[in-house]
């Protein structure tokens, strides 16, 4: 049974990140623009490499033209998906890539 994440987008940005998780919803940045799909392939290759999943494990449910999605992550459990975004969190409040 997959796990979902609830995002809201930020397409053009200065810079690709994730952030703080603001109520439910994760924050993401991608300087990608918001046209042909380019944010939301943005958007899956970051959660893909914070995440430590391949591409394909993750796929757009809601929102695929809207700034808030919903994902769907279909190989991690709900409890793995937190620690992972948590681990994310710190290595990037910390200035390191991962």
């Amino acid at each position: 049974m997959p796990s979902y994440l609830n995002i809201a987008v930020t397409a053009r940005a200065k810079k690709t990140a994730i952030g703080p998780v603001g109520g439910q919803l994760l924050r993401v940045w991608v300087a990608a623009p918001a046209v042909d799909g380019k944010a939301n392939d943005a958007v899956l290759e970051l959660l893909a490499e914070k995440l430590a999943v391949p591409p394909s494990r993750l796929r757009i449910v809601q929102g695929a033209t809207a700034k808030r999605k919903r994902i769907s992550v279909e190989c991690l459990e709900e409890n793995e998906l937190i620690e992972r975004l948590a681990e994310a969190g710190r290595k990037e409040s910390h200035g390191k890539n991962i």
